[in-house]
């Protein structure tokens, strides 16, 4: 029997890429000629990793399995950011926003620290539905800009993400002050939003913090100023004028 996992088994930053992680699965007698004899039927001797990794990717597909972010990368949610500033809440959807194009923001990745994981369904989700999560997110004070905070609720299912504009206050009481996971996570988000907040009065923020870290909603027009920037530098280098504005755009896109 191999050595039981732990969260120092996964594979760090430092190590990936050094070697291929193995795992050593042992099989019952059975279980083991099956595979046998369906990797010579179907003429492939060679490809039982191949087998293990399919079976494995097929079982986790569609599992959450932590509680920060939920990434959008297939699809983008819009809102209108008036309508939220004034209503203190709006639905994003994927369907595009065709008129006041300067209002649009895009949500590019979903919070979801308010999610409980379900042993029964094998996800990080709201309850017992695995289409459903939420998450708390703040967006620090900036340049004139007050600090703002936020709740999400995204049902992926019907492919809508309620976003509110929340007093500050509201972060006592979603995180269950009963559960110490949750009381963690209210604390490192406070703490993550006190750094960045130092961070961007000191002028130590820089466009990398800006696309991996303050990238949870941004502007619609300014997001595709970003892209022609991004197109022209695969052919040739930026000016120190693109690049200064290049700048300006990544704060201006997510700040208001």
């Amino acid at each position: 029997m191999g050595r039981g996992l732990t969260k120092e088994s996964k594979i760090t930053a430092e190590n990936e890429g050094k070697k291929e992680p193995k795992f050593n699965v042992e099989l019952p007698v059975k279980t083991f000629n099956k595979l046998i004899d369906y990797l010579l039927l179907t003429e492939n001797p060679n490809g039982r990793n191949k087998l293990i990794n399919e079976l494995i990717e097929e079982r986790l597909k569609d599992k959450l399995l932590t509680n920060h972010f939920i990434y959008l990368r297939e699809k983008r949610y819009f809102f209108n950011l008036r309508e939220l500033l004034e209503n203190k809440k709006v639905i994003a959807t994927p369907n595009p926003i065709l008129h006041n194009q300067k209002e649009i923001y895009v949500v590019g990745k979903v919070p979801n620290n308010l999610d409980d994981f379900n042993k029964d369904l094998e996800t990080y989700c709201v309850g017992n539905n695995k289409n459903i999560h939420a998450g708390y997110y703040i967006l620090p004070a900036y340049n004139g800009y007050t600090e703002k905070h936020f709740t999400f609720r995204f049902d992926a299912e019907k492919e809508e993400i309620e976003i509110n504009l929340v007093p500050p206050s509201d972060i006592d009481t979603l995180f269950n002050p009963l559960d110490d996971d949750k009381q963690e996570i209210k604390e490192r988000l406070i703490f993550v939003n006190l750094y960045r907040t130092h961070s961007l009065k000191n002028n130590e923020f820089t466009s990398f913090n800006m696309r991996t870290e303050l990238n949870v909603f941004f502007n619609y027009e300014l997001n595709l100023e970003l892209e022609k920037l991004r197109k022209k530098e695969e052919t040739e280098p930026l000016t120190d004028d693109e690049k200064a504005e290049r700048e300006k755009i990544f704060f201006d896109a997510v700040f208001f």
